[in-house]
């Protein structure tokens, strides 16, 4: 069942979030908007029953059949950028179904689920749907948890302007069907909701009769088309399940940079289908949460002397996340190795640094940045090493490594074979190969404010 709400048209989906709500102790709606088609999950407010505040039954059956209507429902979106969850996200903007009672605790009769729906926008903004639970099963022995999963489906999809169909394989149909049904990716027609002679939003129906209901067929309710495609419709708001984690980086400060204390820092963060937020953490301590990209934050003032790794994390609207982290040092110049805090520090270009000696340091083997505390894993002709950026024409590299030119700068890396390696008789002084094709912070050291 679908019912109209009047609200302005928007341009795009704005959550790609789904609340499925067992009403577990029952669920307090708000009907007095009275039949107004209005609809707001984040106050559980709803104009499609009326009579003032009414109470959803809660759901009867055990936590492993519920748990079997979540599994239907992560199975049947999972082709689209849906994140479903089971926590109340309150306030957060959402699209809601509860799963629960019967359609006499709203006052309503006849109908196995019902959800707003607005032609005139693509999706109904925090729309709270029902799909009544009781009219499938109060027990374990009969609650018919598949047939439940397609009337949560269909009354959430009513949200995003799809009408009934006469696929009895897809969600959105009125017809029986002996498996899960799935929203079907092919032009279906409008239709099997008849009775005499009229869809549920009032088309008249037409086609040859099916059984004792009459005609089946009518145009699509919104824009009076003969079909819809539902997985494009879906898919165009949504966009489609596969995982796509955000794009992150630090752009202030380059790694490998001399910083004073409180200098800023800045991120960027971008996703194709929307950004959730990020999270930036220096030595593993959350200091900022970014809902926004680019951000500028300014990192706390009392950081002691020494390397500091900072770290990014965005994370799209589905939760998937992309890190990225940088090494930073912060203090004064150094002039030998005993200026610097750590026993096992080196002095480089005039900045400390992770010493051979110390764990991820310079000249440690490694498969990729994040494993060196330099955050630069590179290959200088003898496989790939933890380096440190250096000025070629200064050499400022500590013993057993030379500054080996690399774009602009250079890079401290290992004379000598590592034990048991095979020397390839490389010249130090030849340019270095790097492993990676984009390298940061070899372009100069400087110091940032």
């Amino acid at each position: 069942m679908i019912a109209l709400v009047a609200a302005a048209a928007i341009s795009q989906v704005d959550t790609n979030v789904v609340y499925l709500n067992r009403c577990a102790i029952g669920c307090a709606v708000d009907c007095t908007m009275g039949q107004t088609g209005q609809t707001d999950s984040r106050t559980d407010a709803s104009g499609l029953c009326s009579g003032g505040p009414r109470t959803l039954t809660r759901w009867k059956t055990s936590t492993a059949k519920w748990n079997e209507v979540v599994a239907c429902l992560t199975d049947v979106l999972s082709p689209f950028g849906i994140r479903i969850t089971e926590t109340d996200p309150l306030t957060a903007k959402h699209f809601e179904v509860m799963i629960a009672g019967s359609p006499s605790d709203l006052g309503l009769v006849g109908v196995g689920g019902i959800a707003p729906i607005n032609c005139s926008q693509p999706f109904v903004p925090n729309a709270l749907a029902f799909a009544f639970a009781d009219n499938y099963g109060l027990t374990d022995l009969d609650v018919d948890t598949e047939q439940i999963c397609a009337v949560a489906a269909q009354e959430l999809a009513h949200a995003f302007r799809l009408d009934h169909v006469t696929d009895a394989s897809d969600p959105m149909t009125y017809y029986d069907w002996p498996s899960r049904r799935r929203f079907v990716d092919a032009q279906v027609t409008c239709g099997s909701d008849c009775t005499n002679g009229f869809s549920a939003s009032g088309r008249t129906c037409t086609g040859p009769d099916v059984g004792t209901t009459g005609p089946q067929i009518h145009t699509c309710r919104c824009d009076g088309a003969p079909t819809q495609n539902a997985v494009q419709v879906l898919t165009a708001l949504f966009g489609d399940g596969s995982v796509t984690p955000p794009l992150v980086s630090i752009t202030q400060p380059m790694t490998g940079d001399t910083v004073d204390p409180g200098f800023a820092i800045t991120g960027v963060a971008v996703d194709d289908v929307g950004l959730d937020r990020a999270e930036l953490r220096i030595d593993g301590t959350l200091v900022a949460t970014a809902h926004v990209s680019p951000f500028t934050v300014a990192a706390p003032a009392d950081l002691a002397v020494g390397t500091h790794e900072l770290a990014l994390t965005g994370y799209d609207l589905a939760g998937t996340a992309a890190r990225v982290a940088i090494a930073i040092y912060i203090g004064g110049p150094c002039a030998l190795a005993s200026d610097c805090p750590q026993a096992t520090d080196v002095c480089i270009a005039a900045r400390c640094a992770a010493g051979p000696d110390a764990p991820r340091g310079l000249g440690a083997t490694c498969a990729n940045n994040s494993e060196c505390a330099s955050t630069i894993c590179a290959d200088g002709g003898r496989g790939l090493a933890c380096v440190e950026p250096c000025d070629p024409l200064g050499h400022a590299c500590p013993a057993e490594f030379s500054c080996v030119p690399a774009g602009s700068g250079g890079a401290c890396y290992r004379d000598a074979p590592r034990p048991g390696g095979c020397n390839t008789g490389r010249d130090p002084g030849a340019p270095i190969v790097l492993g990676f094709g984009l390298w940061f912070g070899v372009l100069g050291r400087r110091r940032r404010r």
